[in-house]
This record gives C-alpha cells, sequence and structure tokens, in this order.
C-alpha cells in the first residue's frame, strides 16, 4: 500500500510540472507610418506543439489580417494612427498560454496644394498655396527644370515663373519631421501663351478664405461653359459666363460631400478657336 501511494504522488508532481508558452518573432513595441504592415509570427517557446492559434486586434477598426486570425503567421495591415495591441492565444490540447503585441502607428503628413495665376499669358506667375497637415517641412520641385526646387521650413505657399508654355507637373514632399512619415502630393498645370484656360484640379470650400471656389483661368476667352457631375453621372452644378466658379453646392443649394467630381468645360476663344476640356476635380473641405 505504501508503495501505490509514492506512485501516485510521483505521478501527480509530474502533471503538475507541464507546462506550455509562446511569444512572437518582434520587438515589444513596433512604431509603423499608416498603411504600414507587421508581418508577425506566433512560436512556442516552452512545451507544444500547438494545435490552435487566435489573433485579436485592439481597436480593430481600420485593420486587417492576412490571411486569417487563426494562422501562425500573419501580416496585420494598419490605416489609421493610434496605439493597437495584437493578442495571440494558443493551446496545445491542454493548456493554453497568450501574448501581447503593441504597435504603434504614427500620425502622417498629408500633402495638399492648390495652384492659382491673376494673370494668365507668358510669362505665367503660379502660387501655390500649401494646405497639408502634420508637416514641418516641405519640398517643391516645380516641374520646369530638376535644378529648380524650393525647401521651405514651414510655408503657406510657395510660387513659380513659367516662360514657356506647356503641362508642368508640381511635385510636393510634405515631411513629418519625426517618424518619417511623409507624404508627397503631385499635380499637373498647364500653361497657355493664346486663348486658353488653366483648369486646376483640387479646391476647399471649408470657410477659410483660401481656394474656396473650382474657378478655370481663363485668357482671351468670348464663351465659357462647365458643367460638372458626380462620380455616379448626377449633374451638381454648372455655369456659363467667363467669370464662372463652383462654389462646392449643387444645384439644390446643399453643400456637396468631399470627393472626386467630373467637370465637361466647352468655350470659343477671341481668336475663334474652340476648346472642350474633360477632367477631374477634387472637393476636399
Amino acid at each position: 500500500m505504501r508503495s501505490l501511494y509514492f506512485v501516485i504522488l510521483l505521478f501527480c508532481a509530474f502533471v503538475s510540472e507541464a507546462q506550455f508558452s509562446i511569444s512572437t518573432n518582434t520587438l515589444s513595441k513596433i512604431s509603423i507610418c499608416p498603411t504600414g504592415t507587421v508581418a508577425i509570427t506566433g512560436t512556442v517557446t516552452v512545451g507544444g506543439p500547438a494545435t490552435a492559434w487566435s489573433w485579436t486586434i485592439t481597436p480593430a477598426a481600420g485593420t486587417t489580417i492576412s490571411p486569417s486570425a487563426i494562422s501562425q503567421s500573419i501580416t496585420v495591415t494598419f490605416n489609421t494612427a493610434g496605439t493597437y495591441t495584437l493578442d495571440l492565444s494558443s493551446t496545445d490540447g491542454t493548456l493554453t498560454a497568450a501574448t501581447s503585441q503593441t504597435v504603434i502607428v504614427n500620425p502622417a503628413a498629408t500633402a495638399v496644394f492648390a495652384a492659382s495665376t491673376s494673370a494668365p499669358g507668358l510669362p505665367a506667375s503660379v502660387t501655390f498655396t500649401n494646405s497639408s497637415t502634420n508637416a514641418t517641412s516641405y519640398l517643391w520641385n516645380f516641374g520646369d527644370s530638376p535644378s529648380n526646387v524650393s525647401q521651405i521650413a514651414p510655408a503657406a505657399s510657395a510660387g513659380n515663373t513659367y516662360t514657356v508654355a506647356g503641362i508642368y507637373f508640381v511635385n510636393l514632399i510634405a515631411y513629418d519631421g519625426v517618424n518619417g512619415c511623409n507624404d508627397t502630393s503631385i499635380q499637373s498645370i498647364t500653361i497657355i501663351d493664346t486663348s486658353g484656360i488653366i483648369v486646376p484640379n483640387i479646391f476647399t470650400p471649408n470657410g477659410d478664405g483660401i481656394n474656396e471656389t473650382f474657378k478655370p483661368v481663363i485668357q482671351g476667352m468670348k464663351t465659357l461653359d462647365c458643367v460638372i457631375y458626380d462620380r455616379y453621372g448626377v449633374k451638381v452644378a454648372d455655369f456659363n459666363r467667363i467669370n464662372g466658379f463652383w462654389d462646392g453646392h449643387t444645384t439644390g443649394g446643399l453643400p456637396a460631400t468631399d470627393g472626386t467630381y467630373f467637370y465637361i468645360i466647352t468655350g470659343e476663344g477671341s481668336e475663334g478657336s474652340t476648346f472642350k476640356y474633360k477632367g477631374f476635380i477634387q472637393l476636399v473641405r
């Protein structure tokens, strides 16, 4: 009887020693930019093997897990700035274990600018109004020469004079100055020396008095007609005069929502030439 009692005690002691623990293959904290991804794998450090894995993200909004939340190895995409916790639990069929991972998604700079000119024709002096956010410095490339680059930190606006007619691609890089979460905006502008139209591609009718209307810049035009449609092809606004513009309201007087709109502009120049422009305009409040 004493021998049997000793064996039972020894067996119970052995069972109590059973362990199962897991970890991840990353640092305790990860710092990335919005739309960044994190590849992470669960690993058994003691015991095992694992028979199941389960990942959860808090908060979950703005994140995606691939291929699935029950895979041992996953890739997570974070679209919004914030602090997130990745929790991983696993089991070997008897015991369970858990671990967690912190991911910090830093705010990113957003590069936004608009072009305007007060007098069409050559030379054309163009003002670029900078509406970027979360940025501490900027790098402009005005598109007319590889060497014509302006570093400004910080700046509300920049300007450039174009002496040759043509299409120019203006590039603005906004730097956040801390985490490397930078952003780039590229816009094209058309410089015309005769009768013609310069059409902006973004406006911000938010009441701050800057870039409030979508207004083509014209030179030598006798007539001008513009119709604006939403993404579903529904007409939301129009004007048919030389100095016409769109203030961001629909024909019913309601504020149009943020988004991309399609315009058709037709007109006749003073020398009898006809113009027809089609393109997209971005409304950002």
